[in-house]
């Protein structure tokens, strides 16, 4: 087993999750208290991640906990993957919301010319303001130059 498999199967978002609590409390036992887990469960998350890594993260001490540059590597990762997460569920958030999406209209040469082409962009502008999450395009014809392009 390589290195990168190693790691992808032992460390786990709980894992970042709780070395970022350390880091913003100062101690185990205030992240604990923070996550409402128990110690012991803090201590062996940090436990097996050091083992998995085989750096020391943390440097204990009677006045709590402090990151070592191993831990803050590490710190600096864990905020970034769960910024990309935040940012993932965003997106499916927007994706599976119904008053979403883009709306997407052909319109013929011949008939881009004609009177009517002006009321199509009207209609295409309504839509887009009605919903601020919806665009609205037109391809092919003459191009109204109020209609949003994709």
């Amino acid at each position: 087993m390589d290195w990168s498999d190693r790691i992808g199967r032992r460390i786990k978002l709980r894992d970042l999750h709780i070395l970022m609590a350390i880091a913003d409390t100062g101690s185990m036992a205030k992240a604990a208290a923070k996550l409402r887990i128990s110690h012991p469960a803090v201590s062996k998350a940090i436990s097996e991640i050091e083992g998995t890594l085989g750096v020391r993260l943390l440097d204990r001490g009677s006045q709590g906990a402090e990151l070592t540059a191993y831990g803050e590597v590490l710190l600096r990762c864990g905020v970034n993957v769960f910024d990309e997460m935040q940012q993932g569920l965003r997106s499916l958030e927007y994706l599976s919301d119904p008053n979403s999406g883009e709306v997407r209209f052909g319109v013929h040469r011949h008939h881009s010319a004609q009177p009517g082409a002006a009321n199509r962009a009207a209609i295409l502008q309504g839509a887009s303001r009605r919903s601020a999450r919806r665009e609205a395009h037109q391809s092919g014809g003459t191009p109204d130059p109020g209609v949003a392009r994709a």
